[in-house]
């Protein structure tokens, strides 16, 4: 019985306490990030929260706020560095990439140039040359593929075209070490449309 008349004190003191806030003797929590200080009793508050305050992003984590553990934001991201066909090294963190730094091939549709625009390195006919039909990269489709079609469109100053079909084909045989079969009825042939779209992806 006497548990019951200490609950019903209790209750009351409560509920005297949300009604006459005035009147309670405060229990103040202290203020988080989000929220003021707080009555543990009655719930009244005063003051302002005290807001996040937040590390810098990394290449890994979003801006973290060291108090209670809040994210904002994105990460950075790594920033590789370093040369092609090596792994790079971020410049912020000093992280290794997990895969090699990708050439950053460019052709110029005028020249028929094709080289990465960060070191430099060109795909040539003498390169193509130590290759054989099963192992010319996508790059290497895109070069024969502008010359190919450069000597079937290249027209004499009266304005007739400079090769025959067979001159062409026999140009781009002895320059890139292929044979005129494949280059004709393969390359030029079956798979047309997959050169032409690396073509297209380097050139145009």
């Amino acid at each position: 019985m006497k548990k019951i008349y200490v609950s019903i004190i209790l209750c009351l003191t409560l509920l005297t306490c949300l009604i006459f806030p005035s009147c309670c003797e405060h229990e103040w929590l202290d203020a988080t990030c989000t929220e003021p200080q707080t009555c543990a009793i009655c719930g009244k508050t005063k003051g302002e929260a005290t807001g996040h305050t937040y590390a810098e992003a990394t290449c890994t984590e979003p801006k973290t706020c060291t108090v209670c553990g809040a994210t904002t934001g994105l990460k950075l991201g790594h920033n590789y560095v370093g040369d092609c066909g090596e792994y790079g090294i971020c410049s912020r963190c000093g992280a290794q990439s997990s895969s090699v730094i990708s050439h950053t091939w460019k052709g110029n549709n005028n020249t028929g140039v094709l080289k990465c625009s960060k070191c430099g390195e060109a795909i040539t006919s003498s390169s193509i040359k130590a290759k054989s039909e099963t192992t010319l990269t996508a790059q290497d489709r895109a070069f024969i593929y502008w010359h190919i079609n450069h000597y079937l469109t290249m027209t004499t100053s009266s304005g007739k075209y400079y090769y025959t079909t067979t001159g062409a084909f026999d140009l781009a045989a002895s320059q890139f070490g292929l044979s005129d079969y494949y280059l004709r009825y393969t390359f030029w042939g079956t798979e047309s449309a997959t050169n032409y779209n690396y073509y297209k992806k380097y050139y145009l």
